[in-house]
């Protein structure tokens, strides 16, 4: 042929142990094992996109039980407020029902309203009726 390189091809030597085919099929037997499986990348994927998902409705909820919380300590402090006012509006009405019926209960208030609903009567009897 025309003078140019001549190209020799490897042959099967059996002092070299293996025929160069079924080498290459165990280097690349050994290159697929070091390659994941695609599917199972995949299935691990669709696994941490799930995780993730949830992390993220975790946190909402937490937001809102947050919102919660805060919402019910103020309704807490109002309730509280509302109590302590009651309790003062109490104490007065009780202090001035106190003093009512002391009143009520004094010897000389009772004897000028018992005198005054008597002089009223006789003034009116004397009056009109005779």
């Amino acid at each position: 042929f025309g003078g140019g390189e001549m190209v020799q091809r490897k042959r099967y030597d059996p002092s070299q142990g293996q025929h160069p085919h079924h080498q290459q099929q165990q280097q690349q037997q050994q290159q697929m094992q070091l390659i994941p499986d695609q599917s199972y990348l995949a299935e691990r994927a669709d696994a941490m996109t799930e995780i993730e998902g949830h992390i993220l409705e975790l946190g909402e909820v937490f937001n809102r039980l947050g919102s919660l919380v805060e919402d019910h300590r103020e309704m807490t402090e109002r309730l509280r407020e509302n109590v302590d006012d009651a309790m003062e509006n109490t104490e007065m009405a009780h202090q001035r029902l106190m003093r009512t019926f002391n009143q009520l209960t004094s010897g000389r208030s009772l004897t000028y309203k018992i005198s005054a609903i008597l002089f009223f009567f006789f003034v009116f009897w004397v009056v009109f009726l005779v």
